[in-house]
């Protein structure tokens, strides 16, 4: 029987045999055990043993060190270790190192006031260990003789740490360090660290020598460097440190001057690199170093007192810092001002000099400048100049001016502050007692007084009208001059001036008249039984009347009578030979009906006993345009005529008694209205395009004409269009073709056919019958219409557009450059044959665009009409309707009513009681032409009511030679236009206005209030901030504003004449009331941009300003912005981070725009992951000025778009994916609000057409 116990538990067995072995398992590990054998014929044995304990899971260790204390030197490394007991019972553990240094030592506790070791306890302390060598620890638990397997634990001890560091230089950014004691144990370098963390370790040969650079550092400052000991990238434990101060460096660049004075001076100076805590400052005078001065500062700025007025100092600065001092740098000397001139006076002054004097306190080694202004190249010495005295004199100055001058002292090129004297030199007196004398007809004598010897005189003679006479101003050292070579009659201004010294005084001035010699022919009027000798008596004493009235030798009058009376509607007149030599002021032909009224005691306010003038020059008939436009001069008698010109009718006969000698035939000449030819000249040159701003009437059939030159190689582009209730005409370039649509009936022409700088003649006849196309003459293609032709009155005609044409339609088309002309519209299809002379040059009547009779009844009067480059004769054609026959309605059917001729002059009711006053009634002429055209010899004359005299505006005779001065190339040269979306800014050269002036009459805007200011050699109109005021007419296309005024003569009181009974004569008209001048003006802006905003908003966002420009017109300038709250208040200035859920509050606004009626639209945003707004990815957010249905998950919302100069819309933050950034572009519109009716947009103006 065996028995095996431990103090837990115990087992029980029976074994038989002879020999007997048993195994034991499940035993506790490291246990104690008593093993009781009992043989079955023996005694009993007991055996007693331990199982193995288990070996330790797992070490850890902690290194330290101490100080030895027996030596200050001397360091003592260790480790303590410790572990997790195992599982089952032990006694103890079993701790060894290797290599085999130091102590090993268990844990201790007291019992019984004994010290014991405990070596249950898992834990050991290992002292006397090498720095920086690596250890094996090996630990088995035991359990009496029983030892568990070896758990080994390995660890390197940290290198020693370095021995003092000892600094073997340092400078001002740079130190070498050093420590040169021997180390126990193993190391393999050293690290070095500065605090601050600034410099740079310069790499030693090897990594163990105990020297090190640190380069890289800050002057002046302090610095604690620390070196550890390093052994396989171990530390020491702790480091050598020792702290180093690094050299200040002297201050940088000059000494700047800040402000001086002569005691007191400023200075400034660049700080050096690194630490300066202050500096000393070193300063004495440069004559005189044994008297230095010190100063401290803490700035690099410092301010010196008490110093020597003029006087220069050298300067020394050192900089301070943690009590080190800098190299000390010196600097150019620096002077103070001297002290100030005193007592500054005029000595004397004339014309053209002046003398000036001064003092100074301390005149030793001082210098003085001397200037003054205005300086002239004429004046000597030119200033400024130096002197060294006291006194100073400058001549070749100008009289009358004033000078001011200044003075100040200079001491080692260093002024003091200056004192000024002004002066105003006296002028010569200007010619006194002028005379004029031996006034003649072309000459007379002025003299005059002066009391300058050495004097020159400045003669001028000017016409009233304010040019100068040939040969003047004239310059003459006399005291009198004989003025000839003058006009008779004429008022001069004649002025002398003083000129001293190349000054010229103010003038004398006076006026001067010459006398005229004059011969004319005037009308007397006489009752029918006076004779002409009795005339001739009482004229004799009419003239010796007048002689002995104004009592002048040098005036004379001579009246002759022409013994043949002569006759005007069967009244009689004297005709007179008038000689006068006199001034006419004095005496005139104009004076003699009122003398004539003063001999007779005449107090009647509307006798008239003598005629004007008359003109019996053919010359003077040209010139002074007494025939119509449409007749010419032509020499009679004693009076002229007037013929008319060919194609028109003279008309005058009609109204006009003709037997009469003094009737002017040829005063009222029309086109013969059933055979004139009259086209329009209209050439649509410039950008854009033409819109015929009438409504077409309604036409069953037409035919329409035009002459096209192209400027470029290739026909493309829109060439007419009309569209209107379904209504359409059109022909365009599309594929190489042209293209001729009417109401759905198209045919086409291949575009190439066309070639450039080759005038084509090109016709469209059209009915419902056939369509066809004729280019020169030939009939290129012609098509049987399945649709009618007729075209729906009240459209408009557009030239090189097309409204229904939208951006890609227009990209398909491209664009018109080419010259249109002669565009005409009849109102019925012509013939091939007359299409063809047409083209040849021959004239087609009755177009409804051309003719201006119905065109007036049609399109309405001309005022009204599309302007027209040339005109022609087209206006020239039509009288004023002012009266109509109760009988007949038509136009030519003029007859019998009241009208002036130049030579019957008086206009006297016919139941005038008086026989010497002049009644001019027309005779009913014997043959009247009726309707059909057949000539009656008793057919009853229609009635006529007399019409009132009425007053006249130039600018509204349709009969009048209207000249429009147009787009001549000096005036286009001399005016300029800045065009700005608030203002437009016209300049043109002074000269060039002046002289149309004067031939034309004032010119002005469109509305004449808006006036002009001179600026230099230039005349400035402004219109702001309204583009629309003074008088500005907007033209709105579907791509472009145009702003047009012009600058043009006006009518004015004297240039309005009297219609008499309806008829105006063109010798009633001057050559200002027959020229009208035009010079249009105008500003174009396009209504498309493109605003890109570059944000790349994840993480930051920015903004971008883009400057459009238009044309060479003008520009708009918009702005895309971020603003921080849905207030769009404030823009974010700086880089904002914007995250995901946040809301982009945008904002697109037009800069420098001040007229409230501008509009900025949206057409459409969209984004793009790269700056261009071509990229392939784009995310559309707006189109069609609409957001996106669904875009941003629903949240973009347009808070504002075309109701003010900003479009508003937020919508939340977005990105694409595999991209960092994101940018908005956006396609606006400019628009233009409708004054008339509030705010509302013009928005037939505007299509969704945009550019990129």
């Amino acid at each position: 029987m065996i028995l095996i116990r431990n103090k837990l538990n115990f087992k029980h067995t029976n074994r038989k045999g002879r020999r007997g072995s048993h195994t034991f398992r499940d035993l506790s590990p490291g246990a104690l055990y008593r093993l009781d054998i009992v043989p079955e014929d023996g005694e009993r044995q007991v055996i007693k043993f331990n199982t193995k304990p288990i070996p330790v899971p797992k070490v850890s260790t902690s290194k330290f060190y101490r100080q030895a204390p027996d030596s200050e030197s001397t360091q003592v490394f260790g480790a303590v270790l410790y572990w997790t007991p195992p599982a089952g019972a032990l006694d103890g553990y079993a701790v060894s190192v290797q290599p085999n240094h130091g102590e090993i030592k268990a844990p201790v506790y007291q019992k019984n006031g004994e010290s014991r070791t405990d070596n249950t306890q898992p834990r050991r302390v290992v002292t006397g260990l090498e720095p920086g060598l690596e250890y094996n620890f090996t630990i088995e638990s035991t359990a009496g003789n029983e030892k568990s397997a070896p758990t080994i634990f390995n660890t390197r001890i940290p290198p020693e740490t370095p021995g003092p560091i000892e600094v073997k230089s340092v400078d001002s950014r740079s130190a070498v360090l050093d420590w040169q004691r021997e180390h126990r144990g193993f190391l393999d370098g050293f690290y070095l660290e500065t605090v601050p963390p600034e410099g740079e370790m310069i790499r030693p040969k090897r990594n163990t020598d105990k020297q090190r650079e640190v380069a890289g550092l800050k002057p002046g400052k302090k610095y604690t460097v620390k070196v550890h000991s390093t052994a396989y990238g171990l530390l020491s434990f702790r480091p050598s440190e020792r702290s180093i101060i690094t050299l200040p460096e002297a201050p940088l660049g000059d000494l700047v001057v800040i402000s001086r004075d002569p005691v007191n001076v400023t200075l400034s100076w660049t700080p050096p690199d690194g630490e300066a805590q202050m500096y000393q400052i070193l300063y004495y005078p440069t004559d005189s170093d044994a008297r230095k001065l010190k100063e401290l500062s803490i700035n690099s700025t410092i301010t010196l007192t008490n110093l020597d007025p003029g006087t220069e100092y050298n300067f020394e600065i050192e900089t301070i810092s943690n009590g080190l001092h800098s190299d000390s740098k010196s600097f150019d000397p620096i002077a103070t001002p001297p002290l100030g001139i005193e007592d500054l006076t005029v000595i004397d002054k004339d014309f053209t000099s002046v003398s000036i004097g001064w003092n100074h306190p301390k005149p030793d080694n001082v210098k003085y400048v001397v200037d003054y202004s205005p300086n002239s190249r004429n004046s000597w010495p030119v200033g400024p100049f130096i002197t060294t005295d006291t006194l100073a004199a400058v001549d070749g100055l100008e009289p009358g001016r004033t000078y001011v001058f200044n003075v100040y002292a200079v001491a080692n090129n260093v002024e003091s502050e200056p004192k000024k004297i002004k002066v105003t030199l006296p002028v010569p007196d200007k010619p006194s007692k002028v005379e004029i004398s031996e006034v003649a007809d072309t000459s007379f004598e002025i003299t005059w007084e002066s009391p300058y010897a050495d004097a020159t005189f400045t003669v001028d003679v000017l016409s009233v009208a304010g040019g100068h006479v040939d040969g003047f101003p004239i310059s003459t050292s006399e005291k009198g001059y004989s003025v000839e070579g003058l006009d008779q009659g004429e008022v001069y201004k004649v002025t002398v001036s003083t000129v001293l010294d190349g000054f010229t005084t103010d003038k004398s001035a006076m006026q001067v008249e010459t006398f005229k010699n004059s011969e004319d022919t005037i009308l007397f009027s006489s009752n029918s039984d006076v004779e002409m000798e009795v005339i001739d008596a009482t004229m004799n004493q009419f003239a010796s009347y007048i002689l002995n009235a104004i009592d002048d030798e040098s005036i004379s009058l001579g009246i002759n009578v022409s013994p043949e009376p002569h006759f005007i509607n069967n009244d009689k007149f004297a005709v007179l030979s008038v000689s006068i030599h006199a001034k006419p002021s004095v005496l005139s032909p104009e004076m003699l009906n009122q003398l004539f009224k003063d001999w007779n005691d005449d107090q009647s306010e509307d006798s008239k006993y003598f005629s004007d003038v008359i003109d019996t020059n053919l010359n003077e008939c040209k010139m002074r345009n007494a025939c119509s436009a449409n007749s010419k001069c032509v020499d009679k008698e004693i009076l002229y005529t007037c013929q008319c010109n060919e194609g028109y009718l003279d008309q005058t006969d009609e109204v006009v008694n003709s037997d009469k000698i003094y009737t002017l035939e040829g005063q009222v000449c029309l086109a013969d209205l059933e055979d004139n030819c009259v086209n329009t000249d209209w050439k649509f040159q410039r950008q854009g395009y033409v819109v015929v701003r009438r409504n077409m009437p309604e036409l069953a059939e037409f035919s329409m004409c035009f002459k096209m030159t192209l400027n470029s190689p290739k026909l493309q582009g829109t060439i007419v269009s009309y569209r209107h209730e379904g209504s359409k005409l059109l022909m365009y370039q599309q594929k190489n073709r042209l293209f001729v649509n009417v109401n759905g009936n198209e045919m086409y022409e291949l575009a190439s056919y066309f070639q450039e700088d080759v005038v084509y003649s090109i016709c469209l006849a059209a009915n419902d019958d056939l369509i066809k196309l004729i280019v020169n003459g030939e009939t290129m293609q012609s098509l049987k219409p399945e649709n009618s032709v007729k075209l729906l009155g009240g459209g408009k005609v557009q030239i090189s557009h097309d409204s229904e044409c939208n951006r890609k339609c227009e990209r398909i088309r491209g664009d018109l450059d080419a010259r249109i002309e002669d565009f005409t519209i009849w109102s019925e299809a012509k013939s091939t044959e007359e299409l063809k002379n047409f083209a040849a040059g021959e004239c087609l009547t009755n177009g409804i665009m051309t003719l201006e009779k119905e065109a007036t009844s049609l399109l309405g009067p001309m005022p009204d009409r599309p302007k027209q480059e040339s005109v022609d004769d087209l206006f020239h054609n039509f009288v004023i309707a002012t009266i109509s026959p109760s009988g007949s309605p038509g136009f030519a059917d003029l007859a019998t009513r009241r009208w002036t001729t130049p030579a019957s002059p008086y206009p006297t009711p016919a139941n005038d009681p008086t026989n010497n006053r002049f009644i001019i009634e027309t005779v009913a002429p014997p043959v009247y032409r009726a309707d059909g055209g057949e000539d009656h010899e008793e057919i009853a004359r229609p009635t006529y009511a007399p019409l009132p005299d009425q007053e006249v505006s130039i600018n509204n005779l349709f009969n009048t030679n209207v000249n429009e001065i147009i787009g001549k190339p000096e005036v286009i040269d001399s005016i300029k236009t800045h065009c700005n979306p608030d203002n437009m800014t016209i300049v043109a050269e002074k000269a060039m206005i002046d002289d149309y002036e004067k031939k034309y009459g004032p010119l002005a805007l469109s509305d004449p209030s808006c006036g002009r200011r001179t600026q230099g050699k230039n005349y400035v109109w402004e219109i702001s901030p309204d583009l629309l005021g003074c008088g500005s007419t907007l033209e709105l296309t579907d791509t472009h504003v145009t702003f047009v005024n012009s600058l043009s003569t006006a009518s004015s009181a004297e240039e309005t004449i009297t219609a008499k009974g309806g008829i105006i004569f063109g010798n009633q008209l001057s050559a200002r009331q027959t020229t009208k001048v035009s010079m249009e003006v105008s500003c174009q802006f396009p209504l498309d941009y493109t605003v890109t905003a570059e944000y790349p908003f994840l993480p930051q966002i920015s903004m971008n300003i883009i400057k459009f420009n238009v044309t060479d017109y003008g520009e708009f300038s918009a702005l895309m912005q971020l603003f921080d709250t849905d207030a769009f208040e404030r823009p974010f200035e700086g880089s904002p981070e914007i995250e995901e859920g946040e809301l982009l509050n945008v904002g697109v606004s037009l800069l420098d725009v001040t007229d409230p009626n501008v509009r900025v639209t949206l057409q459409e945003c969209w984004a793009t992951p790269e700056s261009s707004p071509a990229h392939e990815l784009r995310h559309d957010l707006i189109a069609d000025a609409c957001g996106v249905p669904g875009v941003l998950d629903n949240t973009l919302d347009i808070v504002s778009n075309g109701d003010s100069r900003m479009a508003k819309w937020h919508g939340s933050v977005f990105k694409f994916v595999g991209y960092e950034n994101v940018w908005l572009h956006c396609n606006i519109k400019v628009c233009f609000a409708d004054k008339a009716k509030g705010s509302k947009m013009n928005r037939n103006e505007i299509d969704s057409s945009y550019w990129d």
